[in-house]
């Protein structure tokens, strides 16, 4: 896999796959959950660094400059963090791993967290939050 196809493969990832979701939608229509969006993350990538070779496969590592975080359980800038990808099989196995950090909008601080499994075409994730959750009385102590 060349560069430039890993880095719109990279960009696609990042603007389309981290979504924070509560509950996702069954395949029957009369079940009872539903999709409730969380949250959007759209970053900003800086320059790919070398490919590491790992066994059987490349790590990518691409830093993450920036970005807003949008939506009803967060809002928020993205301050930075590392996109770092491994890619096995000639591209036919990805394992996506995204961290970002940031502020929200009133002023505490958080993490997030992409991981998963699959192919170019169709992966598997999971995204793992953190939000600083310190009451006015313990923040304005410290």
């Amino acid at each position: 896999m060349s560069l430039s196809l890993s880095r719109l493969w990279m960009t696609a990832l990042f603007t389309l796959s981290l979504n924070g979701f509560a509950v996702a939608q069954p395949a029957t229509p009369n079940f009872p959950f539903q999709f409730t969006e969380l949250f959007t993350v759209n970053l900003s990538l800086g320059e790919i660094f070398n490919p590491i070779p790992i066994p059987g496969g490349i790590l990518i590592n691409e830093p993450i400059t920036g970005g807003i975080v949008n939506g009803s359980a967060i809002n928020g800038t993205v301050l930075g963090g590392l996109a770092h990808p491994s890619i096995y099989n000639n591209g036919t196995l990805e394992v996506p791993v995204i961290d970002a950090y940031g502020t929200t909008d009133d002023g505490y601080s958080f993490y997030i967290r992409e991981e998963g499994i699959g192919s170019s075409s169709a992966q598997v994730t999971r995204i793992v939050s953190n939000v600083e959750m310190w009451t006015t009385s313990m923040k304005s102590s410290n």
